[in-house]
Formats: structure tokens, C-alpha cells, sequence
């Protein structure tokens, strides 16, 4: 629909006000969808297509809103331009919105991924990109931005683990092996931080202009060349970082998410105008000190320093910038460098005319004055800045006009000595039962008759015992609060762990659990729960089986009495009920009609001998009757005689 009707009109050359005035007046509503078609089309050429204007696409999507508000793409797209604009929270409000009209698009949890994660809840940023992860585990760039979050929230564990599964997909990719260096340097592992910055770094320098703009959708195309320059210098302070810090100074590293500076503007006060900057991933997040103008126009006065003279010699002018307490800008100057331009540097006594601040270029005038005449020579070379290696030596020489020099030329191009250094322990051969890691003397190898290295190549490793396999059943009978649980024992194990749901959440009532059996009871009725033990000892752990289990309604009960059964005739009585599990009552016999499930009522049981009531209540998980009887005793007439009057 929306290429029939880009050629629609390509073709009759009608102005878009034009064929809106159109459709609204002959076609009413009938006309809406095909005008909000047409919305999106302009808005999508305006962000991601010929053009680029995210004000423009903004106002087209808002526009195809108004026209559809069934459409599930507006507000999916408002949050993307609004985060590339960094108005995290306008971006926040429209990707909730995105996610509760269509709850289908996962991809929207990503969005809202990095939303959170630009405005530093990166709690809630991991929590966004598992939920994406787990729906498309095969894109590279939410197991990345996974491991960005993780990094910034310190986790240095799930920073490597997802930075490994989205290497499983890209094994050359520069931000995942960016995000794995960072993870090894901040669990300490500087060795095998190196050797990954490396391959990042390597990866990088071969990134082209149009694979960075495929990661980086939505972005603005003019800042593409320059954001790519600025990654791979990122990529490259981290090898450097690596090289020299302690691992104390992992902060100074920097993570990079695939849509690092997405966020392509930040905005500062200029004098009294709130102005938008082009994002630069050295300021961190690239965050804003205003929102409009009204943020700004209170500075404290000040002036920076004054810029170089105009002239060396003769007579200059120089000048320095200020700001006002109104923020205003104004610039300073001040005459400099007054002094005489000196004479020709000729021996003896000179007369040559001078102009500008060298010879010949009009300084004004005769000059006057006497220079000595020296033998032009150099000093003896210094001795090396080094004993082996490459280093420099210095002389100092002297020019005809007597005027010094320093000259300096390199030296000792003869390696050192360089003792060998041991690399990191490769992976233990086997993940459990015992196994052997080997280490190598090259980091680095020893050279030029360097010391080899001392101390074992190889240790054992992983030696916790592995786990066995076990299998999980159900304990006994299923009730609507309680489920029972048994499982067999696990070789190796020396806890266990009770998972339930998905994904799995650890419910066992304490740690460490080693029993064999556990009994749910904080589970709800007519629901289905997926059980899974997991076995672990100090090193290994391995899981059970998983069953899917059904818990049932509850059964409905009823209490159903009277204050009396046993009454006069004419007497009334107080009827009361009790129900749990019920959602209806009706009552029967001796009184009738719908009755609340639970409550009481006054009643006068007639005729004599006997009055029953019933009532039947009804529940999800059944129906259930009660009846009580009231005793009414009839009232007796008095013992009248006639009496007759005498």
C-alpha cells in the first residue's frame, strides 16, 4: 500500500496539504487509513530513507497516530527518534506505551534496553535485553549491549558470559570483543584482557563505513564517518589501558554499547540559549545541563586567558574572551610586544630598514646596532638517554650571528635484555572431576638473553566432583495450595537448588537445601507450574529433569447454621452462612432467591411443626448444599370458662 501510493504521488504531483484537504472532505473517515499509510511513508523516508530530519519524521509518525490509533509502529518509532535526541523520558513513556499496545513486538524490550541503560538503570537495561535475548537469541547486538549494561552495573560476570554468547555468532566482532576485554580486566584477568583487546582492536581498524552504519540504524549519516573514528580510538585506548593500569583502574576503561552516542545530541547553555552539541563519547552518557532557553542566563564573570600576539617585535594586538553574569559573550584587547624589532643580523655596525617582525617586512624605519660575528660549531654529543634500546643524545650549536641551537639525533639501536613473562592459564580441559591447565613463557618471550620464566606451566584444575544425573518427581498428590516434590540423589552434590517458573526462580526455602523432598505451598489453584532441581557442589552443578504441574481449584465449603432451632410460634430466627472457594449462592425451601456468599438474615420460620431452609453455593471447583431445620412449637389457646352471672 504505502509503494502504490508513493507513485500515486510521484505520479499526479499532488502537494501533500492538497491530498489531505482531499481525503478529509470526500472521504472521511474511509480515508484515514490510507492518509496514516501515506504518514508513515513520509515519516520513515525522513528517519531511516532519503532523508534525514528526526523533528520531521517526529511530526509524521505523531500525524499517523492521529489518523490510526490502531497503528503498532508510531509509538515503537517515537521512542527511537526521541532516545537518538537523548529526551530519555520522553523515549521511556513511548516504548511503554509500544510494549502495552503490542505486546507481540519483543524487539521493543531492546528499545527499552537502551533507554534504561543511557539513563544509567541498568538493573532494569539487563532485565530489557535477557527479555530480548531469549526471543532472538541469534542477533549479536543484544548479547552486547547485554554485556554493556552488565559492565556499567559492575557485574563482571554476566558482562563476560553474554559478551561469549554473542561471540558464538560474530567471533570477529569489535564490540563484543570490546565488552569481553573489559570483563576480563575487571575480574582481574589483565592477561586475557591483552590478548582480547588486541583482536578488538584488530577488528576495529578493518571496520567499514557501511557496516558501522548498519549497526548504528536511525543515526544520523553525517556523523557516521566521525562516530566510527572515534570507536575504533575507544577500542584502542582500552588495549592501551590494558597494557599499563592495575586492574584498580578498570573505571577509566570505556564500555561501548552497539548504540553508543545513539544519543547524537546533548544540549549546554551558549550565553542565554540552551544549544545542542554533537555527542562525543568522551563526555560520559553525553548528558544535557538544559532543556530550553529558560534553563540558562546566570553565569558567574569570568575571562580566559589572553591568545598569542599578533606580532613578535613593533607593536601587536592580542585579545581574550569573556562572559557576563548574564551569560553574555564579549572579547578584551590589549597592545603587546612593543618593543623595537631588532637589526639585521649583520657583524658590525648595520643600517638596514626593517618593516613587519622580521627583516624586510616594513617594521618602519632605519635600524641601528651592533651584532657580533661567530664561528658557526657544536658541542660534543651528550651521552645516551639509554644503555641499550632506543634512545637520543643532544648537542648545543651556535649559528654565525651567535645565537645557540639544540640539535639531537638517535642512538643504541642494540635490543635489551628482556626477560620472559608468563601468559594466562589456557581453559581447564575438563569442566569437572579434575582436569589440567597449561600456561606459556610469551608475555612476553624472553629475547636478547632475557630470563626464561620460573614456576610450573601447567596445574591441575577444576577439581570438584561432577555431578550425576537425577531425576525429579512429583511426592504425592497435587492440592489447590500444595504440591509435593522428591528427586533422587545426585552424585556429587552437596546442596540443591528449587527452581520453579520461566524463567527458573530459586524457591527454596533456605540454603544450603539438602533434602530430597519439598513440598510448594505457595502456589495459586488452576494454575500450571514447571518444577526443576538443580544439584551443584563448589564448583559444578547440573540440573534435573523438568515437570509440568497442574494445580487444581479448591473445593468449596459452607457453614450454614441458626442462632436457635427449637422456637414459639411467631418467634424469629438469625440465619448465618460461611464460604470460601464460593462465588454464588441460592436459597431453597423455606425462603428463596440469591444470597451473597457469605452473610446472615432474620427470619420467622412458618407454618408450624418445622421450617427448613436450604441453600446451595457454588464455586470453580464445585458446589456443595446445606440445609437447617427450625422446631416451632404452636402457641396454645388459654383455658377460658364461660362464667355466668348469677
Amino acid at each position: 500500500m504505502r509503494e502504490k501510493l508513493k507513485k500515486l504521488l510521484k505520479k499526479q504531483k499532488i502537494g501533500c496539504l492538497v491530498l489531505l484537504s482531499f481525503f478529509l472532505v470526500a472521504g472521511g473517515f474511509w480515508a484515514r487509513p490510507l492518509l496514516a499509510e501515506y504518514a508513515l511513508t513520509k515519516a520513515d523516508y525522513y528517519f531511516n530513507g532519503g532523508a534525514y530530519d528526526l523533528s520531521v519524521a517526529a511530526k509524521w509518525y505523531q500525524t499517523a497516530g492521529f489518523l490510526d490509533s490502531q497503528s503498532s509502529l508510531v509509538h515503537y518509532q517515537l521512542a527511537r527518534i526521541y532516545f537518538v535526541e537523548n529526551k530519555l523520558g520522553e523515549a521511556q513513556k513511548e516504548i511503554d506505551i509500544a510494549l502495552a499496545e503490542n505486546p507481540a513486538n519483543q524487539r521493543a524490550f531492546y528499545i527499552r534496553g537502551l533507554i534504561n541503560g543511557f539513563a544509567k538503570n541498568y538493573g532494569e537495561a539487563i532485565s530489557d535485553f535477557e527479555k530480548f535475548t531469549a526471543w532472538s537469541p541469534k542477533e549479536w547486538a543484544g548479547w552486547n549491549d547485554l554485556a554493556w549494561a552488565s559492565y556499567e552495573a559492575g557485574d563482571y560476570v554476566k558482562t563476560k558470559d553474554a559478551a561469549l554468547e554473542g561471540l558464538k555468532i560474530d567471533a570477529a566482532n569489535p564490540w563484543l570483543l570490546n565488552n569481553l576485554g573489559l570483563a576480563h580486566l575487571g575480574l582481574g584477568e589483565k592477561d586475557e584482557a591483552q590478548a582480547i583487546f588486541a583482536k578488538a582492536k584488530e577488528s576495529s581498524g578493518s571496520l567499514t563505513l557501511e557496516e558501522w552504519q548498519k549497526a548504528y540504524p536511525g543515526n544520523n549519516p553525517n556523523s557516521a564517518e566521525q562516530n566510527l573514528a572515534k570507536f575504533k580510538a575507544n577500542v584502542k585506548y582500552n588495549a592501551i589501558l590494558a597494557s599499563k593500569t592495575t586492574i584498580s583502574k578498570v573505571a577509566l576503561a570505556k564500555g561501548i554499547a552497539v548504540s553508543a552516542c545513539s544519543a547524537s545530541t546533548y544540549y549546554h547553555c551558549s550565553g542565554t540559549s540552551c544549544v545542542a552539541y554533537t555527542c562525543d563519547p568522551d563526555h560520559e552518557s553525553c548528558s544535557s545541563s538544559c532543556s530550553s532557553d529558560t534553563d540558562c542566563g546566570s553565569c558567574t564573570p569570568r575571562c580566559g586567558d589572553w591568545y598569542a600576539c599578533t606580532r613578535s617585535c613593533g607593536g601587536g594586538r592580542q585579545a581574550k574572551s569573556c562572559v557576563r553574569s548574564d551569560c553574555s559573550e564579549y572579547s578584551e584587547e590589549q597592545d603587546c610586544n612593543m618593543q623595537d624589532c631588532p637589526c639585521a643580523p649583520n657583524c658590525g655596525n648595520t643600517n638596514n630598514y626593517c618593516s613587519g617582525d622580521s627583516y624586510g617586512d616594513g617594521c618602519g624605519g632605519t635600524c641601528w646596532g651592533t651584532r657580533s660575528c661567530c664561528t658557526p660549531s657544536c658541542d660534543d654529543w651528550s651521552k645516551c638517554s639509554v644503555s641499550c634500546g632506543a634512545g637520543s643524545k643532544n648537542r648545543t650549536c651556535t649559528r654565525a650571528d651567535c645565537s645557540t641551537y639544540s640539535d639531537s639525533t638517535d642512538c643504541n639501536d642494540g635490543c635489551c635484555p628482556e626477560d620472559g613473562g608468563w601468559s594466562g592459564w589456557s581453559k581447564c580441559s575438563v569442566s569437572c572431576g579434575g582436569g589440567t591447565e597449561t600456561r606459556s613463557c610469551t608475555n612476553p618471550s624472553p629475547s636478547c638473553g632475557g630470563a626464561d620464566c620460573s614456576g610450573p606451566s601447567s596445574q591441575s584444575c577444576n577439581t570438584y566432583a561432577c555431578i550425576g544425573n537425577f531425576n525429579l518427581n512429583l511426592g504425592g498428590s497435587v492440592a489447590c495450595n500444595s504440591v509435593p516434590l522428591s528427586w533422587t540423589s545426585a552424585s556429587g552434590a552437596q546442596a540443591y537448588r528449587i527452581l520453579r517458573g520461566s524463567p527458573r526462580i530459586d524457591i527454596s526455602p533456605y540454603q544450603p537445601y539438602t533434602a530430597l523432598n519439598h513440598t510448594d505451598t505457595t502456589v495459586s489453584q488452576n494454575t500450571t507450574y514447571p518444577y526443576q532441581i538443580e544439584a551443584y557442589n563448589s564448583g559444578a552443578s547440573n540440573r534435573s529433569n523438568t515437570i509440568n504441574v497442574s494445580v487444581p481449584y479448591c473445593p468449596p465449603t459452607l457453614n450454614f447454621s441458626a442462632d436457635n432451632t427449637s422456637i414459639w410460634q411467631g418467634q424469629s430466627v438469625i440465619l448465618s452462612w460461611a464460604t470460601s472457594y464460593i462465588t454464588s449462592c441460592t436459597a431453597s425451601g423455606a425462603w428463596s432467591g440469591s444470597k451473597p456468599v457469605n452473610g446472615s438474615q432474620i427470619v420467622v420460620p412458618l407454618p408450624p411443626p418445622s421450617a427448613t431452609y436450604n441453600l446451595n453455593c457454588s464455586g470453580s471447583g464445585g458446589s456443595i448444599s446445606q440445609s437447617v431445620t427450625v422446631n416451632i412449637a404452636p402457641l396454645a389457646l388459654p383455658d377460658w370458662r364461660e362464667i355466668i352471672p348469677r
